[in-house]
């Protein structure tokens, strides 16, 4: 699956985030195709600040779980599947540490934390069930601001 299926499938949980004008301030002004280039955009500098070396899908990291490992584009883990509010993946390690599972996995998690939440952002101190640290608002490894930058400046065709 590519980045820009997956967030198709799942646009209607990114429309009905109550922050996702932060992503780009004219969000619900966009046409379909323009709001799931952004979240892709979006997703593609989340994923450069969890990957070591950027954007290497191969990349592997100690995952939250000690019995875990973070995989991938998006540093997904085995055990991270089966939550009940971002069901249907099922993927083995060595599939997360390719694009397609790892993406997919990825956006259905951010998905289903809109769902759940309300929100793409969550805070430190205030949110739990977060899973990515450049994306949790006042936490030791916020790069929000980089991602939201490269965001809005983003030039649609």
């Amino acid at each position: 699956i590519d980045l820009f299926s997956a967030i198709d499938a799942n646009l209607k949980y990114f429309d009905d985030a109550n922050d996702i004008q932060t992503i780009h301030p004219e969000y619900h002004d966009l046409i379909r195709k323009n709001r799931i280039a952004i979240i892709a955009e979006f997703m593609v500098w989340l994923s450069y600040f969890e990957t070591v070396p950027k954007w290497n899908p191969a990349s592997e990291g100690p995952g939250v779980n000690p019995k875990d490992k973070a995989l991938g584009l998006f540093q997904m883990g085995v055990l991270d599947q089966g939550d009940p509010w971002f069901p249907g993946t099922n993927y083995s390690r060595s599939q997360l540490l390719t694009y397609g599972p790892n993406i997919d996995m990825a956006v259905k998690i951010m998905a289903g934390i809109a769902k759940k939440k309300g929100k793409i952002f969550l805070r430190k101190g205030q949110d739990t069930g977060f899973f990515w640290a450049p994306i949790l608002l006042a936490g030791k490894h916020d790069s929000s601001n980089f991602i939201l930058d490269k965001c809005r400046k983003f030039k649609f065709d």
